[in-house]
């Protein structure tokens, strides 16, 4: 059956920046349970899309801090070498196939568990998440800033030596980015009445 004429500028290829998807079809980032914990199954996949093909296939969320997990939920993870070297499979399959990788860096802030790392989930205030009322995050200070800044880094630069073509920073879901610029979670738990602090 012949195309219809009109669909046929989604088959021409289109550049963003310095790279060029060989077509219009983009599998955005969407979660598939396969995480860092089965990096075959997240390569075969994505690359099982790219054969088809897509001209771009993505990662789900991969978390950039230990203190960003949704553990029992499965996330990717970008928080060191080996994580580095998992993804690096699901790359090299997106290329195999002339297809471009994209991987979504995010931190959950208020809404990461954090139960994998055990260690407090962190926030621009104290103000549990609507999400998950059981996390009550620690107010970021100024060093947590700069090491979560740190870690966005890291992970981007790190994705970039992995093999991926587009890198997001994902603020979605009121995660940590869209938590800055929120006027509820940028609210200090004193201006509720006094928060946690001990009162005369």
């Amino acid at each position: 059956m012949p195309r219809d004429p009109r669909h046929d500028v989604l088959f021409e290829p289109v550049r963003i920046g310095p790279k060029t998807l060989r077509n219009r079809f983009y599998q955005v980032p969407h979660c598939t349970g396969f995480g860092s914990e089965k990096p075959g199954s997240q390569a075969g996949f994505r690359g099982m899309k790219a054969e088809g093909g897509w001209a771009a296939v993505c990662t789900e969320e991969a978390l950039v801090s230990v203190d960003s997990d949704f553990w029992p939920v499965v996330s990717t993870r970008f928080w060191d070498d080996d994580d580095l070297r998992n993804l690096a499979l699901m790359c090299d399959e997106a290329h195999r196939f002339d297809s471009l990788a994209g991987i979504e860096l995010t931190h959950g802030g208020a809404h990461a568990r954090a139960f994998e790392a055990r260690v407090p989930a962190v926030a621009p205030s104290q103000l549990a998440s609507d999400y998950d009322h059981f996390v009550v995050p620690k107010t970021m200070e100024k060093a947590d800033i700069r090491r979560v800044q740190g870690d966005w880094v890291r992970a981007a630069r790190a994705a970039r030596d992995a093999g991926f073509d587009i890198v997001y920073v994902y603020g979605g879901h009121s995660y940590l980015p869209l938590q800055f610029l929120s006027p509820f979670y940028n609210k200090r738990t004193d201006e509720y009445g006094g928060g946690f602090e001990a009162r005369a």
